[in-house]
């Protein structure tokens, strides 16, 4: 287990990344939840995963270049500042309740578009900073954080959502991306 994890800027790149798979779990659940309770239109909360993904069917050959050309932790800390921007314009969106529907349809479709650039672009890095002897190590770590990420996730969307709101909720998920970042 500990393999990966002596290397200092691995455990960096996962704990970020693992806090970073978390919030975008939450984020989808909280974002689908609060579509729901916007429109009660299971249409919409749809069209939101569709926006969601969207980038991944359209962008996923040019991400894997991007990531073989160009400084991985830049596209790496890029995304997370993309992701602490889109949701802290969110957040005041919901703060000041002038939410609408279409608000989230696009932070939705801007997140999957930082998504689909991160995704090759960490792979490639762990391949970067623990090369080949360790691969499997490093990569059986990051399918933990990101199955981990699936589960605490939306748990985490459910009880902010219970305690505190849709603003707590995203005060949360603007905290744990600064934390990822």
């Amino acid at each position: 287990l500990g393999g990966a994890l002596r290397h200092r800027d691995f455990c960096l790149l996962w704990i970020g990344g693992s806090m970073d798979n978390i919030g975008r779990w939450m984020d989808a659940g909280v974002m689908g939840l609060l579509v729901l309770e916007l429109t009660d239109s299971a249409w919409q909360v749809a069209l939101l995963f569709v926006m969601r993904w969207l980038p991944m069917l359209v962008f996923a050959l040019v991400s894997g270049i991007i990531a073989d050309r160009v400084n991985r932790w830049l596209v790496i800390m890029v995304v997370r500042v993309g992701s602490v921007v889109a949701t802290s314009i969110v957040l005041g969106l919901v703060a000041s309740g002038y939410v609408q529907p279409w608000h989230l349809l696009l932070a939705s479709l801007a997140l999957g578009w930082l998504y689909v650039l991160e995704f090759p672009s960490r792979r490639s890095l762990i391949y970067d900073i623990v090369g080949l002897r360790l691969i499997s190590n490093a990569m059986s770590l990051e399918t933990i954080s990101f199955t981990i990420g699936r589960f605490i996730g939306p748990l985490s969307a459910g009880v902010l959502i219970e305690t505190s709101g849709f603003t707590g909720a995203y005060i949360g998920l603007f905290v744990g991306y600064i934390l990822a970042f």
